[in-house]
């Protein structure tokens, strides 16, 4: 109808869901003239088979929450040469009930990630302003939160799990237990940021460190994504690392090999070799928990920042209520995101 009108007041409204839904081929979008178009709708979806009409108007959900080939869709998009306004068309139950500045900026930062992966697909484009997605090389450190009246029941469990103590914070009083490559600090400190943090969760991990390749471009790509830096100020002489709020007001850190952040063990700690121990190696996988409604946005998180691919959700039993667990995946990295529903759920009591 667009083309047989042949007029500058009549174009075309390009919708994402009803396009990927119906698996329309996207090589059709791209034979569109880009003055033929004049809006296009946004909106990504779970892989859920349902009757068309009630999975658009309950279950939409970001570009990136969901399962959909957003980006192949405005990569069509962007190479008819369509320059005009993009719109975020969605309609999710979630999010009507959801915190409206968390909903608003999962729609940013999945506008920001949609259009980096385009400019990183299609050559022709104007090159991404980002960093590229950040590779994991492994977890470095997990930090606990603790009390002097507490720690010791936790540092009996690590050596009964085969790990050591192998070092303390030149300045602070953080012990580090050590076994292979798997690097446990125990805080008990009693004011900042840690404490704040066990006052509000208890004996909780409070912080936890990734090696990346460039920790600066991984923190200048988490920050241009939304991610909330934690500026806390080190001691003189201890390293200045990069670092961003995560799930649950936690502290992901930033370390690399290069000369400025390589030598965090004998700088902050002067560190002992680690033992044999029980045989572990490494940090195999961390779990996160978090309210169910909270999932999508952390999963966007992590996708988004990260060079990540997330498994299907899948819902486990618990006798006090279901909990949907999703395991993300970014190189060395492996988080399972825990949405608890019910409160009584052992998941829930994490919260």
């Amino acid at each position: 109808m667009v083309r047989r009108a042949d007029h500058p007041q009549v174009g075309l409204i390009l919708d994402s869901f009803h396009t990927l839904a119906r698996r329309i081929d996207l090589d059709t979008i791209r034979a569109i003239p880009g003055d033929r178009i004049f809006f296009v709708q946004l909106a990504d979806a779970p892989a859920i088979p349902m009757d068309l009409l009630y999975w658009s108007r309950h279950f939409r959900n970001m570009p990136g929450e969901g399962d959909l080939d957003v980006t192949g869709f405005m990569r069509a998009v962007a190479a008819t040469g369509y320059d005009g306004p993009l719109s975020l068309e969605i309609f999710n139950d979630q999010f009507r009930a959801g915190l409206p500045r968390m909903v608003a900026q999962d729609g940013h930062r999945s506008l920001i990630a949609l259009m980096d992966a385009v400019r990183r697909a299609e050559p022709a484009l104007a090159p991404a302003a980002l960093p590229p997605p950040v590779p994991v090389g492994r977890v470095e450190f997990i930090e606990f939160a603790t009390t002097p009246a507490e720690a010791p029941a936790l540092e009996a469990l690590l050596a009964t799990a085969g790990f050591a103590r192998a070092g303390a914070h030149v300045s602070k009083p953080v012990t580090l237990w050590r076994q292979g490559r798997a690097n446990v600090l125990v805080n008990t400190g009693e004011a900042g940021f840690t404490h704040s943090t066990y006052l509000t969760h208890g004996t909780t991990v409070s912080e936890i460190a990734l090696m990346v390749p460039d920790a600066q471009a991984a923190f200048a790509r988490a920050t241009g994504l939304l991610a909330q830096p934690h500026g806390e100020e080190p001691a003189a002489g201890e390293l200045r690392i990069p670092a961003i709020r995560g799930v649950g007001g936690s502290v992901l850190r930033l370390l690399d090999e290069g000369a400025d952040l390589a030598g965090i063990w004998q700088v902050d700690f002067a560190a002992s070799p680690a033992e044999l121990g029980a045989g572990i190696t490494g940090i195999d996988h961390i779990g996160q928990t978090m309210a169910y409604d909270e999932m999508l946005s952390w999963s966007l998180f992590y996708t988004a920042i990260f060079d990540a691919r997330k498994a299907p959700m899948v819902d486990v039993a618990d006798p006090d209520g279901l909990v949907r667990s999703q395991a993300i995946r970014a190189g060395g990295l492996r988080v399972t995101l825990n949405g608890a529903e019910a409160r009584h759920t052992l998941a829930g009591r994490f919260i």
